[in-house]
């Protein structure tokens, strides 16, 4: 029995030896927002991300309730088009495709973001949420909040 608590002891030590320790992701910059297309299946966005990935080990990007918005009225919820995913020991910039469906009720007005976005100066898009990454099994979850004004 005592043997046996000896492997234990010496595999639990192993194992944690071996694990890496996790630093924080960060994102560099937010180089570039572009609003791909509106239409009835949803607002398309694109965005341009450089993020530094300090880890041993890559990680894979999710969203969980990202609200997106425009000109201050709430389009929907936002999900990737493609998996991101962050290469360890790096700074990148990460090309990022969104869809956002509109909601089934009617209450975006395509026409006046439409108009606004080319005779108003633009529209203001904000992104609010949680964003998830996982790695090794684990996950952590990260805050994030962005608002960009876009020019078309």
């Amino acid at each position: 029995m005592k043997n046996w608590l000896v492997v234990l002891a010496l595999a639990a030590s192993t194992l944690f030896s071996a694990c890496d320790t996790y630093k924080d992701v960060v994102v560099v910059s937010y180089d570039e927002m572009a609003l791909e297309s509106i239409d009835v299946n949803g607002l398309h966005l694109n965005a341009l991300v450089t993020i530094n990935n300090p880890n041993n080990y890559d990680i894979q990007v999710q969203f969980e309730e990202l609200g997106v918005s425009i000109n201050q009225q709430f389009i929907g919820y936002a999900e990737l088009k493609k998996p991101v995913k962050l290469n360890s020991n790096s700074t990148e910039q990460y090309p990022i495709a969104i869809k956002c469906a509109l909601p089934s009720d009617g209450k975006v007005n395509l026409g006046q973001l439409t108009a606004s976005a080319l005779f108003g100066g633009g529209v203001v898009i904000d992104v609010k949420g949680n964003i998830v990454g996982k790695a090794k099994g684990i996950s952590k979850k990260v805050p994030i909040e962005i608002s960009q004004k876009l020019i078309l």
